[in-house]
């Protein structure tokens, strides 16, 4: 089909009509969902949220989804500036006054477009991200420290985008009229370094880690993978990497070997029934090769999205339908990688932005899927504790949108999920605790039903005193400072959870070795004397 530049113009300007009425319903949704349920705390949730609490977490989702909705409008307003509005053709005439080198001129447009984009979204950003919680006493940074560190992230992205840009811009030219495979290659090589270098072997196992000694709970680990077809190596006890924001166990390791890490807020935090349940979800998501699952999409989506780059670098209709001279991009000699890629940084947040709510549609039937394993061989109580307790962002409200969260998040909600089991259980008449072959488990003398295990505590606490006399890339002053940080920090008990993937998070967690420390002096006071 042949596509005229008209026809690609009206297209683009359809989809941001329709990109912004989407956000203008989907807020109205979520303000509705928020302000609907403030009558009661939700099922679940009762014992770790106040109703104050809650109806301010409602107020605070409505003025920070009204918030997110000006920044979609300015960043639509900004494509169309950029697009119709012949912003690219501007700044790449004047950039071609300054070098005759296609590559380069390809290479500064980029550069300045993410330069670009970074100043219009960082106002609004600040409104968005900081004033709106600032307001709501959710924020714990000052407006100097927030400011500093955004700009120094930006600052860190924005420098690294400048080498690996040009690498990518050079093979890409050698690539000649394929160059878009190159990219699409990249994104694959960036797929599994995230997933098995960078997060598995790069983080985890260049870690420091302590077995977990207590004979009970090895032997309940163990038994509950041999008995779905997997053998534990180790069970052993670590910190929770900061690139990491949801996950509280992992299953490492290749084949059915595997080593359980257990991170340590949720060692301090969970009875063994609980941990239990969180390791069965991890295990379904191993049995059902959901990070397989994930590759496939992710690469199959960036396949469409690099296919459409490559056919747009060839074709002159495109470039003159979203604004952008075709005398200053296909006249010019080269693959036009760089001016593709630059339009696309642009445009295509907008046209693909149908494919968001499908494949976190896809992502969320992945943890529902793993919520049910989990439930079915442990206990949906069991399950539903473990995530009341791991659950930390009560700045958001617990009962969103579910239509919002599944444009804006790729994960279902936490409150989201307790429901789901729920209704699992009231659907199939499943019994609230776990089978019945699981009750010897429950007997055994690991861990009060109530409260964490002493012994696993005092055991965090010895490792996490090895661990913290190791640590010797930090002074003892700067982590006593950080330290006294987050236990005021701690103080108001909210956290941001970082349920939008790439939003940036305004504060560190409290060190699990202080949290530690803080849960097993309150047993050792509570505890009966002998």
């Amino acid at each position: 089909m042949h596509a005229s530049a008209d026809l690609i113009e009206h297209v683009f300007l359809i989809s941001v009509v329709l990109f912004l009425l989407c956000e203008c319903f989907l807020t109205a949704r979520q303000i509705i969902a928020a302000e609907r349920s403030v009558g009661s705390v939700p099922a679940g949730f009762e014992n770790r949220l106040s109703l104050a609490a809650h109806k301010k977490a409602a107020a605070y989702t409505t003025e920070s989804a009204l918030a997110n909705l000006v920044l979609s409008f300015i960043g639509a307003g900004f494509a169309v500036f950029m697009t119709t509005g012949h912003g690219f053709t501007f700044v790449a005439a004047f950039l071609e006054t300054l070098s005759d080198t296609t590559l380069i001129v390809e290479w500064a447009l980029l550069v300045v477009t993410a330069l670009l984009m970074l100043l219009v979204e960082l106002p609004f950003g600040w409104f968005a991200r900081f004033r709106v919680k600032e307001r709501f006493g959710y924020m714990r940074q000052t407006r100097r420290e927030w400011l500093a560190r955004t700009l120094t992230i930006s600052a860190a992205g924005w420098g690294t985008m400048l080498p690996l840009s040009a690498l990518l811009l050079a093979l890409c030219e050698l690539a000649g009229a394929w160059w878009w495979l190159v990219v699409w290659a990249a994104w694959l090589i960036y797929i599994l370094w995230r997933w098995r270098l960078s997060l598995v072997r790069g983080v985890l196992w260049s870690r420091a880690s302590r077995p977990i000694e207590n004979s009970d709970l090895r032997a309940l680990v163990a038994d509950f993978l041999s008995a779905h077809g997997y053998q534990m190596e180790d069970l052993v006890v670590m910190t929770k990497p900061g690139v990491w924001k949801h996950a509280h166990v992992l299953l490492v390791g290749t084949g059915l070997k595997r080593r359980v890490v257990v991170f340590a807020h949720a060692a301090a935090k969970l009875t063994r029934e609980e941990l239990l349940a969180v390791i069965a979800a991890n295990l379904a998501r191993l049995k059902e090769h959901h990070t397989p699952w994930r590759i496939f999409f992710e690469a199959a989506g960036g396949l469409v999205i690099c296919a459409a780059l490559g056919w747009g670098s060839t074709h002159p209709a495109f470039f003159a339908g979203l604004g952008f001279s075709p005398l200053l991009t296909t006249e010019q000699p080269g693959a036009h990688a760089g001016f593709t890629i630059a339009l696309a940084l642009v445009t295509f947040p907008i046209l693909f932005y149908p494919l968001r709510p499908l494949f976190n549609f896809i992502f969320r039937q992945m943890q529902y899927s793993a919520d049910r394993f989990a439930l079915r061989t442990v206990g949906g109580a069991e399950l539903t504790r473990a995530l009341v307790k791991l659950h930390r962002d009560y700045a958001s409200t617990l009962t969103p949108s579910r239509i919002y969260s599944l444009f804006h998040y790729d994960r279902p909600h936490a409150g989201m999920r307790v429901q789901h089991i729920r209704s699992v259980i009231q659907r199939e008449k499943l019994p609230e605790s776990g089978p019945s072959d699981l009750v010897k488990f429950r007997t055994a003398p690991y861990l009060d039903r109530e409260h964490p295990t002493r012994s696993v505590l005092s055991t965090e606490m010895a490792i996490r005193r090895k661990m913290h006399e190791e640590a010797g890339r930090f002074s003892r002053a700067r982590i006593a400072a950080e330290l006294d940080q987050a236990l005021q920090k701690e103080r108001s008990y909210v956290v941001d959870d970082g349920l939008e993937e790439n939003a940036p998070t305004d504060e560190t967690e409290k060190p699990e070795l202080q949290e530690t420390l803080d849960h097993a002096q309150h047993e050792e006071s509570s505890a009966p004397k002998n």
